[in-house]
C-alpha cells in the first residue's frame, strides 16, 4: 500500500488511511512521516536515499509482510 498521511497531523488522516497503516506489519516512511505516526504503527523502517535497498527489502518482504509506504502529499506523484 501507498498511503497518504495528509499535511502531517495524525488527527487528519482518513479513516481508511489509519486502518490500513495500524494494521501494517511495517510502515516505510521519511523521518518526518514515521514521527507523526509513532502512536500508530507497529514496526517501520526508514527510507532515507537508500531507495534501490529499500525497494529490494520491499520485494523481498511483501510476500510475507504486510507493508505500507506512507507519503505525505499526492500519492499519484509518490
Amino acid at each position: 500500500n501507498v498511503v497518504g498521511i495528509g499535511p502531517g497531523n495524525p488527527d487528519w488522516l482518513t479513516p481508511i488511511a489509519r486502518r490500513i497503516l495500524s494494521e501494517s506489519d511495517v510502515v516505510v516512511g521519511g523521518r518526518r512521516q514515521l514521527s507523526e505516526l509513532s502512536g500508530i504503527i507497529k514496526d517501520s523502517r526508514l527510507l532515507e536515499g537508500n531507495y534501490a535497498e529499500t525497494a529490494a527489502w520491499i520485494t523481498e518482504n511483501a510476500g510475507t509482510l504486510r507493508i505500507s509506504v506512507a507519503v505525505s502529499g499526492d500519492t499519484g506523484f509518490h
